[in-house]
């Protein structure tokens, strides 16, 4: 089962330089535009992302992240934004390589978000499998975005992905 999620976390990396370089042919203002998505505009919705990463990320491993709400935007540009996407999408692979079987079953407590009087407890195979779908799910709202604008979206089929890494090639 570790394999699959170390497997999800490059496709995730994979999936994540491809909707980034499309974004990238955005002009500022196209990027930043409000739009009728989640979080309003392909720019908040990639800083989703990665707050949520981060959120579950400091989870699983015994940390506190609290962040001002679900819709705290971490980076004012897509520059800033991708570059600290990378190094999440990397820390996310290096991390799940010291991760054991064992640790799946593991449960993980945290405190909610929107009402920090709640304890959540679940399995840490149930929150990694959350974290890979969440980011699927957003990617595929900006994907959507994209397709509204001159920027090319990008293949984004898992398929794809075992293509290109089975060619060597990284997205």
């Amino acid at each position: 089962m570790i394999e699959y999620f170390r497997t999800l976390a490059r496709y995730n990396r994979w999936a994540n330089r491809r909707i980034y370089r499309s974004c990238s042919f955005l002009s500022e203002e196209d990027y930043l535009m409000s739009r009728p998505m989640f979080f309003g505009s392909i720019h908040a919705c990639l800083n989703h992302i990665l707050l949520v990463d981060q959120l579950w990320k400091a989870r699983a491993m015994g940390r506190e992240f609290q962040p001002a709400g679900m819709d705290q935007v971490l980076y004012p540009d897509l520059a800033s934004l991708k570059a600290a996407r990378s190094v999440a999408d990397e820390h996310w692979l290096e991390w799940l390589n010291g991760v054991t079987e064992a640790q799946l079953t593991q449960h993980i407590e945290y405190h909610s978000v929107t009402r920090p009087d709640i304890v959540g407890r679940r399995l840490l195979v149930e929150l990694l499998s959350h974290v890979f779908n969440h980011q699927t799910h957003h990617r595929g709202q900006v994907h959507d975005q994209l397709s509204g604008t001159y920027a090319q979206p990008p293949e984004l089929d898992m398929l794809y992905f075992y293509i290109d890494e089975e060619q060597g090639r990284e997205g």
